[in-house]
């Protein structure tokens, strides 16, 4: 998840803040880390899901910690002790 926070983090700083990235850019972003969440994947592939084989965090979690990566701050907050934001 630290990944895509930074992600965020690039987007928010370097791209949206400076115009270079529109705000619909921002939402397809979102949807695309929803669209490879564990949960997505294994309902699409197993018609179930089970949270306690996600290696790469479920779409919620994904597009949280992206939202949080947009959030001006110090990226070392990008941490899973940070969830409580």
């Amino acid at each position: 998840m630290q990944t895509i926070a930074q992600l965020g983090r690039f987007l928010g700083d370097a791209a949206y803040d400076q115009g270079k990235v529109s705000r619909a850019e921002i939402a397809d972003a979102l949807d695309s880390a929803a669209a490879v969440g564990d949960d997505r994947i294994q309902r699409a592939t197993h018609g179930r899901v089970s949270p306690e084989t996600f290696a790469h965090g479920s779409s919620a979690s994904r597009q949280k910690w992206f939202t949080i990566g947009m959030q001006p701050g110090d990226p070392a907050a990008y941490t899973f002790g940070a969830s409580a934001r």
